[in-house]
């Protein structure tokens, strides 16, 4: 199976593409020395000497090194994938947090409808997520996952990117923070 891997704007930070539906359906991101228990995937990914961290989103993976040449590590990050795919585990990846509140507030449900439809394909398509994390006070909290978190134009994409385009829908928005 061939497995793509394309540069991210972090340049610690690469993004794994299997040809074919390979991969979980729900993002769920996984550091090393954390519990990855509920994706084997990424387990197996973090057991690679140089992987700091792992995003496993809808159709990709994207995974940060610490710092390392990829020259080595993109190889054993695409067989990791592979293998994978080929033990016919049932991958359980799921995203991480808090159970979600009783009933949430409207505006906050289209917030995050909006992120879901404009914003994070466009992150995914750099090999990034972004998630919802709390709306207070005009205060949108959002959460930065693969290789948004950390990368160098991050603050950039939070203030010209997602601000940007979520306050045409939200005036109420004063201003994003990353968390």
């Amino acid at each position: 199976m061939l497995v793509l891997a394309e540069a991210t704007p972090n340049p610690r930070t690469l993004k794994f593409v299997p040809a074919r539906e390979a991969l979980p359906r729900a993002a769920g991101e996984y550091a090393r020395g954390g519990d990855a228990s509920g994706s084997p995937l990424a387990e197996r990914i973090l057991r690679i000497e140089g992987v700091e961290r792992v995003l496993v989103g809808e159709g990709f993976v994207s995974v940060t090194s610490d710092g390392r040449d990829w020259s080595g590590l993109r190889e054993c990050v695409a067989e990791a994938i592979r293998g994978h795919a080929l033990s016919n585990t049932v991958p359980d990846d799921r995203e991480g947090g808090a159970a979600e509140a009783d009933r949430e507030d409207t505006l906050v449900e289209r917030m995050k409808s909006t992120l879901d439809s404009r914003i994070r394909p466009a992150l995914a398509a750099d090999g990034g997520d972004v998630t919802f994390v709390d709306f207070r006070d005009g205060i949108l909290s959002l959460r930065m996952h693969g290789a948004c978190n950390g990368c160098p134009s991050s603050s950039s994409t939070l203030r010209h990117g997602i601000l940007a385009t979520l306050r045409r829908f939200y005036p109420e928005i004063a201003d994003v923070r990353a968390v």
